[in-house]
């Protein structure tokens, strides 16, 4: 009498709540998401691996030009992996003095447009962030004294480049001149990097500093030339 009053039993022939298929799809759709993230990290890292190939590629290129065209100035040397160029003895500086003799301020006006030559090819002017000017001294004197003159006689080229010679002086073109105005920058090393003598060591040196891959490239302001004054040493 008491049948069918303790609720419906389940058939034994009933199938089971499909619980076990269901994880099982939601493992192969982690599986398959897991797989798309692994492949847009490798779609990724191929990307950045081919961005850095080319900037290392542009950078070479750009250094070898600058290479080439020391070539027609003996005794200037390029660094092509420390992105360098060192005026050795046809740019040193008088013990004591930011100044260079006429023939030095001479050579410096025509061998730095050869520079900015390259530095406006597209393999240059993609990746090059400033242009360092740094200057240096002996051993000789107090240390600080000596840091304050090699940033003088850094800012010394600045002021040549930027000169205006006027006629039948030569002088770098406008373009030239707004090109210094807005990458050279001028930097003081002292005696940091001695040479064999107290004379080489007081020289001047041009590092060139590129962008890396996560760098924002901020695009320059106009300079007026007319703003640009006297040189103040």
């Amino acid at each position: 009498m008491f049948r069918g009053q303790g609720g419906a039993q389940p058939r034994k022939d009933e199938p089971e709540k499909p619980f076990w298929i269901s994880f099982s799809d939601m493992m192969t759709g982690l599986m398959a998401l897991f797989l798309v993230a692994m492949a847009t990290a490798f779609v990724y890292v191929a990307q950045v691996s081919s961005k850095d190939q080319q900037r290392t590629q542009d950078i070479s290129q750009c250094m070898s030009q600058i290479n080439v065209a020391s070539l027609a100035f003996p005794g200037i040397k390029v660094d092509k992996d420390a992105h360098l160029v060192d005026f050795g003895t046809r740019a040193t500086f008088a013990y004591d003095r930011s100044d260079l003799q006429p023939q030095q301020q001479e050579l410096v006006r025509r061998f730095i447009p050869k520079v900015l030559q390259v530095a406006q090819t597209p393999s240059c002017a993609t990746w090059i962030k400033q242009i360092v000017v740094d200057g240096f001294a002996s051993k000789r004197g107090q240390y600080l004294y000596n840091m304050n003159l090699s940033f003088d006689r850094a800012e010394r080229i600045l002021c040549i480049l930027l000169a205006n010679g006027g006629p039948g002086k030569h002088s770098l073109s406008a373009a030239d001149r707004e090109y210094v105005a807005e990458k050279f920058f001028p930097g003081g090393s002292s005696s940091n990097s001695l040479k064999e003598t107290p004379e080489q060591s007081q020289r001047i040196e041009i590092r060139i500093d590129f962008f890396n891959l996560k760098d924002p490239h901020p695009k320059p302001s106009p300079v007026d030339l007319a703003t640009i004054g006297a040189c103040p040493i």
